[in-house]
């Protein structure tokens, strides 16, 4: 039944941990912070002429057909775009919404004062006989 006798079993200890093991500093893209004060991208590829444009052309001048990254974009630009007109369009009428129903309380404010308020009868000294 002694199978494991002279079997010693060899472990690293655990509780000895290398300096190399712990990262103590922040990842961070190097560069970025300079590109995005230039006003470039965040990290070197996400646009520009190297990834927008296409990689090669035909002789005669066709241009080349996209490939899936350059399709990706388009469609992911496309549909920001749109998510930026409907916001736009929903602004627009919050802003009239909110102009309209200022306007609004302004003239029922002005009613309440115009029938609380009325000027007082004058009294004609010359009808007096």
């Amino acid at each position: 039944m002694n199978v494991f006798r002279g079997l010693v079993l060899r472990l690293p200890r655990l509780d000895v941990i290398t300096h190399r093991a712990i990262a103590t500093t922040v990842p961070n893209s190097a560069g970025e912070k300079w590109r995005l004060q230039h006003g470039k991208a965040r990290c070197g590829n996400e646009y520009g002429p190297l990834t927008d444009l296409p990689d090669w052309s035909y002789v005669d001048g066709r241009p080349a057909p996209l490939n899936r990254g350059q399709v990706r974009r388009i469609e992911e630009r496309k549909q920001l775009a749109e998510q930026i007109r409907e916001g736009i369009s929903d602004l627009q009428f919050a802003i009239a919404n909110h102009e309209y129903r200022t306007k609004k309380q302004q003239d029922e404010r002005q009613a309440i004062k115009d029938s609380k308020f009325k000027p007082k009868r004058r009294s004609n000294k010359n009808t007096r006989t």
